[in-house]
């Protein structure tokens, strides 16, 4: 299971069949010897196992290295194999109603969208915020305002006109010659974009 790129049967796929991902697990190369116990160097295969088990049940290694103390590595494959189906089914079937209803889909993307949009308006009115507090009094602006033609065309940063820290003034300053000008419709009375 470890090896992807060698061969398909080395991957799970969370959309495929059920009782296909079932048999992956349960043919899965594991090592020599039978102690179910997690050793990457040594047992590399079965600590993969282990390490699935683990996700998947939240259980810790420890507690399944207990568990299966004792039991030989196709005990293990089996009830791994079992968890795997558990898990992979629901997600199988919702992404297949999902597919089967492109309405319902369009619609909880959209539904997803607002809810990004509505985070991302909260930390953008963070940011902002916390932009604005370093922007210059109004007597600093207007001082600074009147030889801001002069000192750009110097080569002067944007945000040491502005009044930032000279370590923003540097990341703007960088970001600016990337991306272009972050200062464009900056409306400055307003302090919005």
């Amino acid at each position: 299971m470890s090896k992807t790129g060698e061969s398909p049967n080395g991957s799970i796929q969370l959309l495929e069949d059920p009782k296909l991902a079932a048999k992956r697990i349960k043919s899965a190369v594991t090592d020599t010897g039978s102690e179910v116990r997690f050793d990457a160097e040594a047992k590399p295969g079965i600590s993969n196992l282990l390490t699935i088990y683990s996700t998947l049940t939240g259980k810790s290694v420890a507690e399944l290295e207990t568990e299966y103390e004792g039991k030989m590595y196709g005990h293990l494959k089996v009830d791994l194999a079992e968890i795997m189906v558990d898990f992979i089914t629901p997600l199988r079937n919702r992404t297949n109603e999902l597919m089967a209803d492109p309405a319902e889909l369009d619609r909880l993307l959209a539904q997803g969208a607002e809810r990004a949009r509505e985070i991302a308006a909260v930390t953008l009115a963070r940011s902002m915020s916390a932009w604005a507090s370093c922007r210059p009094s109004a007597s600093q602006a207007s001082a600074s305002s009147m030889s801001a033609a002069s000192n750009v065309s110097e080569g002067m940063s944007v945000g040491v006109i502005l009044g930032f820290p000279p370590a923003i003034a540097e990341e703007l300053q960088r970001w600016r010659a990337s991306f272009g000008d972050p200062m464009a419709g900056w409306c400055p009375h307003t302090s919005r974009w």
